[in-house]
């Protein structure tokens, strides 16, 4: 956990260094909406697509094999939906999808959430 918060740190002063505010709590280690905010205006400035599960820079059935390996259990239930209908969409007729799920302690990550997993 402790980890995590550094990590959420690092980002923010980056981020406030950039002149992307992160909020009046300032660099806290929360990863709360006004720091969700700073990070969608930063990746549209940079061009950066959405939370990454939208695959449209691919074109429909242009993979043979996806793989994802212990991360969709961490990831807001939204996410995951939207990362399986672009998987079924880029994924060729006779492609092979492979994937793993944690089984371990139940983790309810923040909804909107996908930078401090």
């Amino acid at each position: 956990m402790q980890e995590q918060i550094d990590f959420v740190r690092k980002v923010q002063a980056r981020l406030e260094q950039l002149g992307y505010s992160v909020g009046s709590t300032g660099i806290d280690g929360k990863y709360g909406y006004r720091t969700a905010n700073a990070v969608k205006a930063f990746k549209k400035d940079f061009g950066f697509p959405g939370d990454g599960s939208d695959l449209s820079l691919f074109p429909d059935e242009s993979f043979n094999f996806v793989c994802s390996y212990s991360v969709l259990a961490h990831l807001p239930t939204d996410v995951v939906a939207s990362y399986l209908v672009e998987v079924s969409r880029i994924l060729q007729q006779d492609g092979i999808f492979r994937y793993q799920f944690w089984v371990g302690p139940e983790h309810h990550p923040e909804d909107q959430n996908t930078i401090s997993i």
